[in-house]
Formats: C-alpha cells, sequence, structure tokens
C-alpha cells in the first residue's frame, strides 16, 4: 500500500478500490503470523497448564521434548548396535539372535532430522490449524471493566474491509496507538497477546497461565514490521471510509440509493392510521428530512402488539429517501462483555456516515431494559450504557433519528424513555381502517371484492396482523373464484378469535341451557353486546364490563360461561385460582396483569374467574398482603385510572357473594343469581342429559316422573344421578354377557 496514494485520496476517490486494498491487508495479516509464530514454543505456551504450579512459570520456548530426545538416543543405541554386530551381547544371546543389519549412519541422520522437523514445524502448525492470528491496535481504554482496552482488529469475518473494533481484556505497558499480535482459540476467545517492539526480542502476554515472558520470540522479522505499518494505516483508512464502503457494498449487490419522495402522501397512503395520527407521523417526519432545529431526536411507539408500528417505521424511512437500521437484541448482544457496546458504536457511526438515517428498535423493552431490574442482564445494562453515551453525545445533530417501537412501555429504562421526545399510542384500528386494511389484502391476494356487509363488526377487535392472517385464511380455504359471504368470514373470524382460548365444551350451546326466560334473555342480550361491542359503542350505548354469576353451587354457572364463549366466538381465558395467586408477594399482582393484557390483544374477549370469591374476598378482615395486592390489582385492571381502549368482559361466578370485596363486587355491575332448577326446569334438564342415551322407557314421561323425587337437586346432582343410572345400566349388561343389549331402565335411579 503506497503511503502517498493512500493519503492523497478525496472524497471521489474509488471505493471499491479501497475495498480490496484494505481486504487484501486483512487476508495477508494471519498467513504471514503464522509462518513466524505457529512454532513449537507457541504450541507450549497456550496449551493449557496441567497443575496450578505452572501458572506464571517461564516456559522452555526452543527445548526438545522428552519424546524426541528418548527417541532419538534409541535411535543412536541401534545404530551402534548394529555396527559392532552384536560383540557386546552374551554368547549364548548371539548364538541365538541373527545378525543385525548394518544401519547406515546417513539413515540415523536422516530419521533425527525428520523428528525434529515434525516436532518443531509439523507439529505446532497442526495443533495451532484452527487458531486466529490477529494484528490489533488499541484505540482507547475506556471500554467495559472487564474488558476495557478497545482495539481496531485485523482479520476479521463478516466486516467488510476486514477491519473492526474489539474489546480486550487490560494489560500494562500498552498505550493507544500501540500494535500487537493477538492469539485466539477457534470459539474466538482470546489466549495471548505479543506487543509489537522495534528494538530487542518480544514479549508475550498468555492469560491462562498468567505468564508475561520478556524474551519469547526473536525481533521483528521484515516482513512482520511492513504488515504492521500497512495495517497501521489500514487502520486509518477504515475508521475515515468504512461507512461508505460498507454503502457501496450494498448498492452493488443490486440495492438501489434511497431517493426523497416527492410526495410523501404517496408513501404513507398505503398505512392505515387514524387521520389525527398520520398527520402528526407526516410532520414529525417532515421536520426530521427538512434538519429543522426543532425536528424531534426520538419517537417511541407504543399500543397493542400487530398494529403495523414497524410498517410506520419503515415508511418514515421510505418517505423521507433516508437510510434504515433495523435492530433488535441479537443485533447488539455479543457473547462477552465489552463486545456490546463497541457494537452499538459501531451501529451510531455507520448512522452518522449517512445524510439522514433512521434507527428503528424493534421490541425496545428487550434492547433498553430497565438497568437494575430482575430480568435485566449485564449485556442489556451495558447497551443502555452506551447507546445513552452516544445518543446524549451528539445533541446538536438532526440527521439520526431514533424509533422505537415496545407494547411493555413500563419496562423500558426511564433514562432512555426521556430521550423519546414524542410518544405516539398506535391504538388498534377502527371499524374504517379494518375495511381499509382487509380490502388491501384481498386485492393483493387476488380476492374478488366486494367485501360481506357485515366485516366491520365480524373484525372487531383485531390487530393489522389479525387482518393479514385472516386474508390469507380466506385465500387458502375460501378461495379466490368467488366473493366472500357473511357466514363464511363469520366462521372464519371465530376460528381466528379461538386461537389461544381456553378449551370448551362444543355442545355448551343456547339450547342446553334451562334457565328462567328472564335470565336467558339476559344472557343473550348480553352476548349481541358483546359481539357488537364496537357498533353499539359508536351509537353511545354503553357495553358492559363484567358480570357476576352467583348463586347455589351446581347450578350451571360454569356451563353458562362454557356457552357465552361459545355463543359469542369471543376469546374466552379462563383463570383459576391456582393461575393468580402465587407464593410471593408482587408475583400475584403480575400474574393479574399479565391475564388481563393476554385478554386485550384480541380484544373484545371474555375473561372468566371461577370461585372469584377466594382470590378476591373482602379487604380488612384476617387476609393475607398477597389477597390484598391481587384485589387491588383486579380493581386497577377493571376500572382504573389508566384509560383502556381494548374492552374485557370480566365474567365471574360464586357461591358465596357476600365474601367478595365490596370495591370488585361494584365493578360487576351486571349480576345474575342462578338458583336452584324448579320442578319444569328439573324436567328440562334431565330430557337435555337424557338425550341420544339407551332407554328403556319414553323419555318425556319418565323425566316426568324422575323429577318429582328430584326436588331440591343442582344440575351438578342430576347429572351425578344419570351416571349413577348408567353404571347400573352398563353393569346388568356385563352380567348379561351383551354389552350391546345396554337399556336404562327406570329403576337404575335409585
Amino acid at each position: 500500500m503506497n503511503p502517498q496514494q493512500s493519503g492523497g485520496r478525496t472524497r471521489g476517490e474509488d471505493l471499491r478500490t479501497l475495498e480490496t486494498e484494505l481486504l487484501g491487508v486483512s487476508r495477508r495479516i494471519d498467513r504471514t503470523l503464522r509462518r513466524h509464530y505457529a512454532t513449537q514454543g507457541m504450541r507450549r505456551l497456550l496449551k493449557p497448564p496441567r497443575h496450578w504450579r505452572e501458572q506464571g512459570r517461564r516456559v522452555a520456548m526452543s527445548a526438545p521434548s522428552l519424546w524426541l530426545v528418548l527417541t532419538c538416543v534409541l535411535l543412536v543405541a541401534i545404530a551402534i548396535a548394529s555396527a559392532s554386530q552384536t560383540a557386546w551381547l552374551p554368547q549364548f544371546l548371539t548364538q541365538r539372535l541373527p545378525a543385525l543389519p548394518r544401519i547406515p549412519l546417513w539413515w540415523v541422520v536422516a530419521a533425527i532430522a525428520a523428528l525434529v522437523a515434525v516436532e518443531r514445524w509439523l507439529l505446532p502448525r497442526l495443533a495451532l490449524t484452527r487458531h486466529r492470528f490477529r494484528l490489533m491496535r488499541l484505540e482507547h481504554t475506556e471500554g467495559d471493566p472487564g474488558f476495557p482496552f478497545v482495539y481496531v482488529s485485523a482479520r476479521t469475518p463478516g466486516s467488510p474491509t476486514g477491519f473492526a473494533l474489539q474489546a480486550w481484556k487490560g494489560m500494562r505497558g500498552i498505550e493507544p496507538g500501540d500494535i500487537v499480535i493477538a492469539i485466539s482459540d477457534a470459539h474466538d476467545r482470546g489466549l495471548a497477546v505479543i506487543p509489537l517492539r522495534t528494538v530487542g526480542r518480544l514479549p508475550i502476554i498468555v492469560w491462562d497461565r498468567d505468564l508475561l515472558q520478556h524474551d519469547a520470540f526473536p525481533p521483528l522479522p521484515k516482513d512482520v514490521r511492513a504488515l504492521a505499518e500497512d495495517f497501521d494505516r489500514g487502520c486509518d483508512l477504515n475508521a475515515k471510509h468504512a461507512g461508505r464502503i460498507e454503502r457501496s457494498r450494498t448498492l452493488r449487490s443490486g440495492q438501489t440509493e434511497p431517493q426523497a419522495v416527492a410526495n410523501p402522501q404517496q408513501a404513507w397512503a398505503k398505512v392505515a392510521l387514524a387521520p389525527a395520527v398520520k398527520t402528526r407521523l407526516i410532520s414529525l417526519a417532515a421536520h426530521f428530512a427538512a434538519g429543522s432545529a426543532s425536528a424531534t431526536r426520538g419517537l417511541l411507539l407504543y399500543g397493542p402488539p400487530g398494529t403495523g408500528k414497524t410498517t410506520i417505521a419503515r415508511t418514515f424511512a421510505d418517505s423521507m429517501g433516508c437510510a434504515f437500521f433495523p435492530l433488535s437484541l441479537t443485533d447488539l448482544k455479543s457473547g462477552f462483555i465489552g463486545q456490546s457496546g463497541e457494537n452499538v458504536k459501531a451501529l451510531w457511526s455507520k448512522a452518522r456516515a449517512e445524510p439522514r438515517a433512521v434507527i428503528f428498535v424493534d421490541e425496545c423493552e428487550g434492547v433498553f431494559g430497565r438497568r437494575g431490574g430482575v430480568n435485566t442482564d449485564s449485556f442489556v445494562e451495558e447497551i443502555v450504557t452506551a447507546f445513552l453515551a452516544q445518543w446524549d453525545g451528539f445533541e446538536k445533530q438532526t440527521h439520526v433519528w431514533v424509533v422505537g417501537a415496545t407494547n411493555r412501555r413500563d419496562l423500558i429504562d426511564p433514562a432512555l424513555l426521556s430521550r423519546f421526545e414524542d410518544q405516539l399510542e398506535i391504538g388498534l384500528p377502527d371499524g374504517h381502517q379494518r375495511l381499509e386494511i382487509l380490502a388491501g389484502e384481498f386485492a393483493r391476494l387476488s380476492i374478488p371484492p366486494p367485501l360481506p356487509a357485515q366485516t366491520e363488526a365480524l373484525t372487531a377487535g383485531m390487530s393489522g396482523r389479525d387482518l393479514v392472517s385472516l386474508s390469507r385464511r380466506v385465500a387458502r380455504e375460501h378461495g379466490t373464484k368467488q366473493p366472500l359471504s357473511d357466514d363464511t368470514l363469520a366462521a372464519m373470524t371465530a376460528a381466528m378469535r379461538k386461537q389461544g382460548s381456553t378449551a370448551t365444551d362444543a355442545g355448551a350451546r343456547w339450547d342446553t341451557l334451562i334457565l328462567a326466560d328472564e335470565t336467558l334473555k339476559e344472557l343473550k342480550t348480553t352476548a349481541g353486546l358483546l359481539q357488537h361491542a364496537d357498533t353499539f359503542r359508536k351509537r353511545g350505548i354503553g357495553v358492559p364490563r363484567g358480570l357476576l354469576l352467583y348463586g347455589p353451587p351446581g347450578t350451571g354457572k360454569t356451563q353458562i360461561a362454557r356457552t357465552l364463549a361459545n355463543e359469542t366466538g369471543l376469546r374466552f381465558i379462563a383463570a383459576s385460582t391456582a393461575d393468580i395467586k402465587q407464593g410471593f408477594l408482587g408475583q400475584s399482582g403480575q400474574k393479574v396483569r399479565e391475564l388481563f393484557e393476554r385478554a386485550r390483544e384480541s380484544a373484545p374477549s371474555l375473561l372468566f374467574i371461577d370461585e372469584i370469591d377466594i382470590v378476591a374476598a373482602a379487604r380488612g378482615g384476617q387476609n393475607d398482603s398477597i389477597l390484598t395486592e391481587i384485589v387491588g390489582q383486579l380493581l386497577q385492571e377493571m376500572d382504573g385510572i389508566a384509560a383502556q381502549t381494548q374492552p374485557v368482559f370480566v365474567l365471574a361466578a360464586t357461591n358465596r357473594r357476600d365474601q367478595i370485596d365490596a370495591a370488585v363486587l361494584s365493578r360487576l355491575p351486571k349480576q345474575i343469581e342462578i338458583p336452584l332448577p324448579d320442578r319444569d326446569g328439573i324436567v328440562k334438564l334431565l330430557q337435555v342429559m337424557l338425550r341420544d342415551k339407551p332407554l328403556a322407557f319414553d323419555i318425556a314421561t319418565g323425566a316426568e316422573t324422575l323429577a318429582v323425587r328430584a326436588d331440591g337437586k343442582s344440575g351438578r346432582d342430576l347429572r351425578s344421578w344419570v351416571e349413577s343410572a348408567e353404571h347400573r345400566a352398563v353393569a346388568r349388561a356385563i352380567d348379561a354377557g351383551d354389552p350391546e343389549a345396554i337399556a336404562i331402565e327406570l329403576g337404575d335411579f335409585g
């Protein structure tokens, strides 16, 4: 590499040629260093110590090994014996042993020379085949405390130029600007460092042996010295041009330079958002594109999953024609402390090299987790600290914009959250937006219009991602030859909502509920309100947020919950006591919160809490602190100060209404008593339970007869009574030797 050529490069230089030159330097490094330093002495230095006494002990670099000495001695002894023709052996042996052939001296010398070559040349190279030899130049000593020294390293796989930053352990005697040879194992774990000196023998530092050996290697050879000088110049060129070289490589791969859209409205035309939200986003993008001093440095998009936050970030980049850097935790998190911070610096270096750049951090609660939190490790804390330093280090810059997306804003580190000057909620699409999204997806998948008339009502509460999935399901199962009907769409939306639901008895339908007409009508009205909550809400009709079913045990309260789940087609989530009450303070409240968040993801949804008196008992008595925590979190989730746009309908059941906390009870305004069935109710229940069973009597007459004997029984008692009769009939058929002849008789109802 010619220094004059290197120093005289201008902005219009050939970046491809420069990339080739830098890659050429990086590729020469391992080959040249391996030729000089893959020696027997290096093999011994890098061999793990067998005993603690070897720690810090000098290693003999040139002494032959014991096996080589013994082998050479054996060869010399055989040569001497063959030369003397066994004269030195006893006579009784010479009479029995054949005469040894005479071994020429040159053969012995050749064999010893071959053994020496194997030990000193072949074995070291074989043993160090998977090790990596690099040159590194120390840039600064302000990295992570565990790995404070940050070097420019070459050759690094995956880098366009072969040069990259790498963090290593600290060591004495090395200053910024010094060049060292680094040796790593196959897993890229640093093993040793050789500081380069222009005068005298070279030292080596070996981590595993805790060894500093001052005169381990001969003075610097000429070709290694020349390579180090080229590497030094390459580091300077890489620092100056790496960002432009990477962009040049991207363009050569087939991508085109991003161009600003003449009319930004075109880029936003396919994004279905509320007009006010879209107008605000376009305004923010315009200020950033113009380089205005009032442009925001950070925008946080938060809201439920699948609402298009990633699409919005991509549209920002497309509408402004700027570079787009999508980012996730795996892009920054490295295998050891110190490297993650360097990854953040490298990312910002690339972004700053662009005229305009958007750094998009998806699921940023994982990347920017709260420092000191129980779920945040040291790697995430390092990333947060490094990101803060890079973000705050350029207060006057307006050409790098950080856009974050999350559905858990509360988990983001407060310091980083404050850097997002604008925070915008992206909620679930309304009816008009859902129609717009579905129409676009149907057109893309060649599903013929028009949309079914009930589309808006049937897709209530679905996110943009859900609507895309629904469109694909329609294309797969319905086909693209005829328009979609309301019935088909209703079946498909119901099937989608059932995903993630608690499994229920598919036979639980309105005709299987035996209730008073008023009670059944009330339940059907509630189901209708839930199914069409969006439509009623637009017309100013309030939709209930909760329903309490109370009454004696066994009256069918759980069966009513199953029926509501099946008849409404909403997502049904059933929570038991074990799902909510945990063993430690703080966990139960978190479980309640997670339960409601899961329900809101596909709202409107139905959350069923059975035996609510156990988890929401009245406070102030003998209750423990965990129950108090559960009640408090339930109150906040059901009707707290935080506005919840996604409706969750809470269905609760109990047979001890007087034991429920009064505040929780007040948040369940609709309360329906499910009493024990009367005589007519018992007849209907028995007819439903005996339907499709092998009977030896008329079902109507038998039900009337049995009802006289069943006063005071609950629905669960009746079911147990019928099951007991079935068992008697089965036993009788087995005794008769004909299981097919089973028939339930009135006498089986003891």
